[in-house]
């Protein structure tokens, strides 16, 4: 009976215990390192949770046993201790957790073990577990080197150093005595490039930069005031462990900008506008002084900030007759309001600061004085055409005085509007420019002494005004104008109704219809490589005289490879002439060539593109597609032996870079 009773209890017993675990944590990652806590991960194996044990220095050695239970606590050394030094640091079914309570400098052991069950029926899988480890953050070992100080200004200065083996590094700075006080470790500081905003370590002493990199422009000083500067190399983050003493250097701010805005010119001018650039000098910005008839006399004001209009007159008001007319970094500015055909003097003043704090450079100034336009005086003369067709008329002229001309068509009557000073005016084909009423369009707006017109009726009287003008955005124009007149020619006797351009492998066949033709005598097709400068390739005579449709046709076996333009040049028998609209083509640029298809015995191929020093692929394909021969050669002329292959079709094939050359044979 006792017998019975033990099986009985022992059946219970198994039946209870939880299964142990098959696969163990994956992949121990360690995050956001700190000198005093960082995050861990891993990718959990197939326990149902899994318990973490931590040692510092050494490898864990502890193996936790079935049946028991663990106190966890991610603090480290306030879990179970189970084993010399060793602490239970977690013990759930997450996948990661924050370990804290560390110490800086320092490296951790850790070993993961899975687990299922709960209490007696605890299984844990130890055969099989996950280690691994992290240090924490140490203090760096190199300093910052080499701080130094560009672009000095008044009220910033930038600072720049090279970096040491730190991850970041804190810049403390501090007015007119050297920084006295050092970052403490364990804490962060928050930087703020504006002097005075960011933390301080006590003393008067601000962080200015606490990040990764190697400069800072620090704003908000004073003018003429020394700063001292000191940078730490540091690790870690919430925890930062800081390598003293720091780097140091020190500045003094500048009074005044020392360098004045020079090469001052007029880069435009208008009617009622001046465009100017330059040269900045070394001020953070730079006022700019206008004056009418003479020279500026007036001088800025230090701590004083003035109000600036591009608009001469609406700004500032420093002397008579003086205005603000530009306040800013750039180096260009365009003055309007200005009265034409006057005189105006510019003064550029460099400064540093703003309100309350504005240095200016008053010993030296960028200057230049320039003039608005006047309406040309001469006008232009001698319009003739130059050349007449049914829908264009070229127009040549002796220019007059002006920078350029507009020119005006009205048909079959006297242009009769005439432009507006300081009206800016859209040249186009005829009908497509500005539209001045009244049937008189904008047709040319030339700078030089010819201007092409077209968009015309045919056989219709045209009328051309044309205005000399002076400026670009104001422009002022002389009246009254040059005119002149001429009549368009007669539509030619060809009417196209269609004409087309159709690759046809290594050829390409042009084809055309005419529904109407008077006296009309030949085409010439004609072929260009670049869609500018064509060539004669075959003369088609027309019929003369047809009122009904017609088509013609022409074949280009010359043509190479790659893009081609065509077009057609249709002859009067009075010689005028008339082109086509241009037809465009892409005809594929062959491999090779066959010297001799069919063959019998050598098939001779003539490469055509590729590279001859260079080996290339061949293969003979069978008209089902199967590859049956291969091989590679050098050389123009490939020589390959086909006497064995079945009469049939075939095809070489060429690989190459990018694309692959196919030529048909047949094997006799």
């Amino acid at each position: 009976m006792k017998f019975i009773y033990t099986a009985v209890l022992l059946m219970i017993m198994l039946q209870v215990q939880a299964n142990t675990p098959t696969q163990p944590a994956t992949n121990l990652g360690f995050y956001a390192i700190d000198g005093g806590d960082f995050n861990i991960g891993w990718a959990a194996g197939n326990g149902a949770r899994r318990i973490i044990i931590g040692k510092a220095g050494s490898p864990v050695t502890f193996i936790p046993q079935d049946g028991a239970s663990y106190q966890a606590n991610t603090n480290f050394a306030d879990g179970q201790e189970v084993a010399p030094g060793e602490y239970v640091l977690y013990n759930n079914a997450f996948s990661s957790f924050y370990l804290t309570g560390l110490t800086a400098a320092t490296t951790y052991y850790f070993a993961v073990f899975e687990y299922n069950g709960t209490g007696a029926s605890t299984a844990y899988l130890t055969q099989h577990h996950l280690t691994g480890s992290a240090t924490t953050s140490a203090m760096p070992t190199l300093q910052a080197t080499g701080v130094n100080f560009l672009n000095v200004t008044a009220t910033t200065v930038t600072i720049s150093w090279t970096n040491g083996n730190g991850s970041r590094r804190l810049v403390l700075a501090k007015e007119a005595a050297a920084v006295d006080v050092n970052p403490v470790n364990n804490t962060p500081y928050t930087g703020n490039s504006s002097f005075g905003n960011g933390a301080t370590t006590g003393n008067g002493n601000y962080a200015v930069l606490s990040g990764s990199g190697n400069s800072v422009v620090v704003t908000n000083l004073k003018a003429g005031t020394a700063y001292h500067f000191a940078v730490y190399e540091f690790n870690g983050n919430t925890q930062p462990q800081y390598l003293q003493p720091g780097a140091t250097a020190s500045v003094t701010t500048r009074t005044i900008p020392t360098i004045p805005s020079s090469a001052v010119t007029v880069t435009k001018a208008d009617g009622k506008a001046l465009s100017l650039a330059w040269t900045n000098g070394n001020g953070q910005r730079r006022i700019i002084v206008a004056k009418k008839g003479s020279a500026v006399t007036a001088v800025p004001v230090n701590n004083s900030v003035y109000a600036a209009s591009s608009i001469f007159g609406a700004g500032h008001q420093l002397a008579a007759g003086e205005y603000v007319v530009f306040d800013d970094n750039f180096h260009a500015a365009t003055i309007s309001g200005l009265t034409p055909g006057s005189e105006y003097f510019f003064k550029i003043y460099e400064y540093d600061g703003g309100t309350g704090t504005a240095t200016y450079l008053t010993s030296a100034s960028g200057t230049v004085s320039g003039s608005t336009i006047n309406t040309p005086t001469v006008q232009s003369r001698a319009i003739q055409a130059a050349a007449i067709t049914a829908h264009g008329i070229s127009l040549q002229f002796a220019p007059g005085n002006g920078r350029a001309r507009l020119i005006v068509a009205r048909k079959n009557e006297p242009v009769n509007v005439m432009p507006q000073d300081f009206t800016v005016y859209i040249s186009n084909d005829y009908g497509k420019g500005t539209d001045l009423g009244d049937g008189n369009y904008v047709v040319g707006n030339a700078t030089g002494n010819a201007a092409g017109i077209q968009n015309l009726e045919p056989n219709t009287l045209y009328h051309f005004a044309v205005w000399e003008y002076n400026g670009f955005e104001q422009p002022m124009y002389l009246t009254p104008a040059a005119v002149f007149s001429a009549t368009t020619s007669a539509p030619l006797p060809v009417k196209l109704s269609s004409f087309k351009a159709i690759t046809q492998q290594q050829s390409v066949l042009l084809q055309w219809t005419t529904s109407m033709e008077q006296h009309s005598s030949y085409f010439v097709v004609e072929r260009s490589s670049n869609g500018i400068h064509f060539e004669t390739l075959q003369q088609i005579q027309a019929a003369g005289n047809s009122s009904t449709l017609l088509e013609y046709r022409a074949t280009d076996k010359t043509a190479p490879g790659g893009k081609l333009f065509y077009r057609l040049k249709c002859v009067d028998k009075d010689g005028s002439f008339e082109y086509s609209a241009v037809q465009v083509v892409q005809l594929q640029v062959s491999a090779a060539v066959i010297s001799t298809n069919p063959v019998a015995h050598t098939l001779q191929v003539i490469r055509t593109t590729a590279v001859p020093a260079l080996p290339q692929m061949w293969q003979i394909v069978s008209a089902g597609g199967q590859v049956l021969r291969a091989g590679k050669s050098s050389g123009s002329i490939i020589n390959i032996d086909v006497a064995a292959l079945p009469p049939g079709n075939y095809w070489l094939r060429l690989p190459q870079p990018g694309s692959t050359g196919t030529v048909a044979f047949v094997k006799l």
